[in-house]
């Protein structure tokens, strides 16, 4: 008989087994990595996350470890059309002013600063738009006027020259 044949025969004769408990990770929150924002569900020996309807948008960042971090889901005209939405971490969605390319902190006033538009403390984009194209048109105006006035003065000068 060989030493395999004869463990086999020793196990074989066992009808004792210890007792295996399995462990509910889900029934305290330190024993499982599940989102605060998901839902646990506990299996043999393991447990799995699922977010919940609320919080539909899975951020894990592997598809292994699911219901890790969950956010609200980004809904079709959540933002207004100057915007687009990002989805944050455990959270509500971000409406964020399209060409975005650079963020400020100063003096506690949160400036966004664009490409083509602007956003001050969610004030909305198209206010941005017309405030800065009022004050564009404001200043390409009083230069015109500027070098109006400067032609007329030296044509008057000349005039008076001549006579």
């Amino acid at each position: 008989m060989t030493s395999e044949q004869s463990f086999i025969r020793q196990i074989s004769n066992v009808t004792d087994f210890p007792a295996v408990y399995d462990i509910n990770e889900c029934s305290v929150d330190e024993l499982n990595s599940c989102s605060p924002n998901a839902l646990c569900t506990n299996t043999d020996g393991s447990y799995f996350c699922t977010c919940s309807e609320e919080y539909s948008s899975d951020l894990s960042p592997h598809n292994t470890s699911a219901g890790r971090v969950c956010a609200v889901a980004c809904e079709p005209n959540y933002c207004s059309p100057s915007h687009f939405c990002e989805e944050r971490p455990e959270t509500s969605p971000h409406c964020i002013c399209i060409g975005v390319s650079k963020s400020y902190n100063i003096s506690n006033i949160h400036v966004i600063v664009a490409k083509d538009i602007y956003k001050l403390n969610g004030i909305v984009c198209p206010l941005w738009i017309l405030i800065l194209s009022v004050v564009a048109f404001s200043l390409i105006l009083s230069i015109i006027l500027a070098v109006i006035c400067v032609s007329k003065r030296r044509t008057q000068h000349i005039l008076l020259q001549q006579e």
